[in-house]
């Protein structure tokens, strides 16, 4: 069946529409390999470039002066991917739902291998395709205040922002969960703005802390404490012990206790070994393009969740 025929059977049974907007001209060419990748991910139907043409020549729209949640609005749309161009082409996956931006990327121009780019790019946004068809009233929002080791260690720095990295990433395996880390925090004015909503995302959400204590007899044992305060509820306690040797899993066991804590039942699945593969495949197509911040982001990632090798 063709691209078409396909989209519309996804759209048929339910999927969330997918639009990616090209915000210039000359990003045609890249949006419209993106929404081929796109078309062959589970769960998600692509709107067609005609489609998108039509309902912007019937609007006289002027797409770059037009929010996120406004396109989404007129496309009858559950996602928005933006791609727009300054010295590199900048690429941001909005789900409309919700108002809120999921993920973004950037690769420098011009591109050397535009089908890599594309393949690579899909294979990124994968993970939050499955978000869009969620509304602002189902979403979970949690935001990470801090994990922070009770007493001073050389390797203190290295288990906090390893296990609150994989505390984040294994809560975004659920499907109605949205999580940030408070560093992020500055970023969300020019996201809103980005997105078109009248009133922020995060506003609301659960906050989480909490501190690491290490076992004195056993230096690799370590005890998390952790405090969750749901918008208009009590705080909520609780606590996971785990290993050095495997943050991923002390990672998980949090993640499950603060779900509780927020009475939802976990659902996703998480393989930290096949995601660490994922992120050191990123880093290396994100070091191809010259990306070097976000391809040192992603190898941390993998190193976090278990990673290990002479390369």
């Amino acid at each position: 069946p063709s691209a078409t025929a396909v989209s519309a059977a996804k759209a048929a049974s339910g999927a969330p529409r997918l639009a990616v907007v090209p915000l210039a001209e000359n990003l045609r060419p890249l949006a419209d390999l993106l929404t081929v990748e796109l078309s062959a991910k589970p769960g998600v139907a692509l709107v067609e470039r005609a489609e998108l043409d039509r309902v912007f020549r019937e609007q006289n729209l002027n797409v770059a002066n037009t929010s996120a949640l406004k396109l989404g609005e007129l496309l009858n749309a559950q996602g928005v991917i933006l791609l727009e161009t300054n010295a590199a082409a900048s690429v941001r996956l909005v789900a409309v739902g919700p108002g809120v931006l999921l993920t973004a990327a950037e690769v420098p121009l011009p591109l050397t291998n535009a089908p890599d780019w594309s393949r690579q790019l899909a294979t990124q946004f994968a993970p939050w395709l499955g978000k869009l068809a969620l509304t602002r009233d189902a979403a979970v929002r949690v935001a990470l205040l801090g994990l922070r080791m009770a007493t001073a260690a050389s390797d203190g720095p290295e288990i906090e922002q390893g296990l609150s990295l994989l505390f984040l990433h294994r809560l975004t395996r659920e499907r109605e969960v949205f999580a940030l880390e408070r560093r992020r925090l500055e970023q969300l004015a020019a996201e809103q703005e980005l997105v078109g909503a009248t009133n922020s995302f995060w506003s609301g959400g659960a906050l989480v802390d909490g501190s690491i204590e290490r076992d004195l007899a056993d230096r690799t044992r370590l005890t998390v404490r952790m405090q969750v305060t749901p918008a208009g509820a009590a705080r909520v306690s609780f606590e996971a012990a785990g290993s050095t040797t495997n943050l991923a899993a002390l990672a998980d066991a949090l993640a499950v206790k603060l779900l509780a804590g927020l009475q939802r039942t976990p659902k996703g699945t998480w393989d930290p070994a096949e995601e660490a593969i994922t992120f050191y495949q990123e880093a290396g197509w994100l070091a191809r393009w010259g990306q070097w911040e976000p391809a040192l982001a992603a190898m941390e990632s993998a190193w976090a969740l278990g990673l290990r090798g002479p390369s």
